[in-house]
């Protein structure tokens, strides 16, 4: 099976079983509704991706998902969730599916999209620090196999995102806290290492 469309069920799917836990977390310095608008993105990417034939490349599964996000999720979520996605698809752009290479490259474009898109910098409590976190384990880990990059990048998002527990909130509503918003993950973040640890899942060797 196309493993692209397989990852569009698989985030769905976590992302359904996940809504109550996100939207907790979300509740503890923000509107608290992270776990609905995110697992709505990715419902909506799903319902577009399942109607794909099966050949469908790499590049235009992505595209779909990216794009089904955008449309669903609204406000300034919708944006900055689905860019790794729409990054994937341009890096994808005639190539059958990821290598160690492009998969890098897909996480650097991704924070760097970010960064020019919300103005956001590493270690100010947001989803960039678990993207970070994946950047930071891949750079380190120099992985020689897809399978070595996947694992390397999610184990590298859950660092980053429990480390956000340890700081204080500077974008957001999240920033109205100031100390207190310490002492908990930022939701997106959070959210950032499920979809990493779904992609490993997929292309870790262990479906």
């Amino acid at each position: 099976m196309n493993r692209y469309i397989i990852m569009a069920k698989r985030l769905a799917d976590r992302f359904e079983k996940e809504t109550l836990y996100l939207c907790d977390l979300d509740r503890k310095a923000g509107d608290g509704d992270h776990g609905i608008t995110i697992a709505r993105g990715f419902e909506e990417a799903y319902n577009h991706v399942s109607k794909l034939p099966e050949e469908t490349s790499a590049s235009e599964v992505c595209k779909e998902i990216g794009y089904g996000m955008l449309r669903s999720m609204g406000g300034a979520s919708g944006p900055i969730f689905s860019t790794f996605f729409i990054q994937a698809s341009i890096v994808l752009k005639g190539k059958e599916g990821w290598d160690v290479a492009s998969f890098v490259e897909t996480v650097h474009a991704t924070i760097e999209g970010i960064s020019d898109l919300a103005g956001t910098k590493r270690n100010e409590k947001t989803m960039l620090d678990a993207m970070y976190g994946s950047e930071d384990a891949l750079d380190e880990g120099n992985p020689s196999t897809l399978e070595e990059a996947v694992k390397l990048a999610y184990e590298g998002a859950k660092k980053g995102a429990n480390r956000t527990k340890e700081m204080v909130a500077t974008k957001g509503r999240a920033k109205f806290l100031g100390e207190r918003s310490k002492g908990f993950m930022d939701a997106g973040s959070c959210s950032i290492s499920f979809i990493f640890e779904t992609i490993a899942e997929i292309f870790g060797g262990d479906q």
